[in-house]
């Protein structure tokens, strides 16, 4: 039901549902799982406060599991979480230290996915040297495995840091490519987030393209019930 609730844009039914079936688990694994995806749709409703404390317990959980993997996907999810309302120096501090702690995972999708995320706080941090040198690891690791959606994801990140370094043909050509990909996959998370820094981009130089970008994107973003991004 939680899962039917997402895919439909209504992601507060789907916290909902997903807390009750949390009452009926005995299982630690299963009970981590559902406090990530509760947390991931409590992000996209903007109930941040809830999202993090959701998402601290699943990582809590995923530590005493033993399970280094899932510990490392779940402190990413929580470094997500925490930027999403812009608390970057909090996702920092969660993020840095992981990517120390888990740097023996390599070329595991949780480890790629976690300097992704990093890449990402350090962009919103305004670090861009940092975000574009930890995005080209998390690349270099992706395209390797063909993460598609992590290639994806953090060609928008190093392509919004490109740009505000003013290399901005570069970070859109980056951006548009992640773009492209998104699109292709059904990444539709990817695809709304790549529209917003695309616009960003475009602004200055282009309002006309932004204004039309940015039209297509919110769209989106309520079709899907992404309250944040709207």
């Amino acid at each position: 039901a939680a899962e039917r609730a997402a895919a439909l844009g209504s992601h507060e039914q789907a916290v909902t549902f997903f807390e009750q079936a949390l009452t009926v688990t005995t299982e630690p694994a299963e009970e981590a799982d559902l406090l990530e995806r509760a947390g991931e749709s409590a992000v996209a409703a903007a109930h941040h406060d809830e999202a993090e404390a959701l998402l601290r317990r699943a990582v809590a959980l995923r530590r005493e599991g033993g399970d280094r993997s899932a510990a490392a996907r779940a402190t990413t999810a929580l470094g997500r979480a925490l930027l999403a309302p812009f608390r970057t120096g909090q996702a920092l501090a969660v993020l840095e230290p992981a990517a120390d702690e888990f740097v023996d995972l390599g070329s595991d999708p949780a480890f790629v996915g976690l300097l992704g995320q990093l890449a990402r706080g350090y962009m919103m941090h305004e670090e861009q040297e940092r975000a574009i040198t930890v995005a080209d690891r998390a690349l270099a690791a992706a395209e390797r495995a063909d993460l598609v959606a992590l290639v994806a994801d953090t060609l928008v990140t190093k392509g919004t840091s490109l740009g505000s370094l003013g290399r901005r043909y570069e970070g859109l050509g980056s951006v548009e490519t992640g773009l492209r990909l998104a699109e292709r996959h059904g990444l539709t998370l990817t695809a709304v987030r790549a529209r917003l820094n695309r616009g960003f981009l475009l602004a200055r130089n282009d309002p006309r393209a932004a204004l039309e970008n940015d039209r297509v994107g919110l769209a989106e973003a309520r079709r899907l019930g992404l309250r944040r991004w709207a």
